[in-house]
């Protein structure tokens, strides 16, 4: 039935959100929506080892680097790619899916840059 659906699928977008705003890794550290997005931007432009990724996201441990790429992979946004060489070549690249999540996530913040006073200033008012 359509509401069924409707809700399964308002189920699915809020478990995701949910899951960018605080994904838990497995020490209980908060991965937050900076690393993510962050990760997802840097990927925009292609297929990238780890330490290209590292090296273009400014502040970002490797540990929460892999903790991101984990989630990512997970979700179905990233695609991880071995190749059996010695040393070992591991290659990231953002999935279809992943392509269309990092442009929204460009828009918004996007969006939110342009009105980061109004934002800031809604939130004072709100507060006092």
């Amino acid at each position: 039935n359509l509401t069924g659906q409707r809700q399964e699928q308002y189920r699915i977008v809020s478990e995701f959100i949910t899951g960018l705003k605080v994904a838990k890794s497995a020490n209980a550290e908060p991965v937050y929506v900076k690393q993510l997005s962050a990760t997802l931007r840097a990927m925009r432009d292609g297929t990238l080892r780890f330490s290209e990724l590292r090296d273009r996201i400014d502040g970002i441990s490797e540990k929460m680097l892999s903790q991101t790429l984990r989630d990512l992979q997970g979700d179905g946004l990233v695609r991880r790619t071995s190749r059996p060489v010695v040393p070992p070549h591991v290659e990231y690249d953002l999935t279809p899916m992943g392509v269309g999540v990092a442009q929204h996530f460009e828009a918004l913040i996007d969006w939110i840059e342009t009105h980061a006073v109004e934002l800031a200033g809604a939130a004072r008012t709100r507060d006092h």
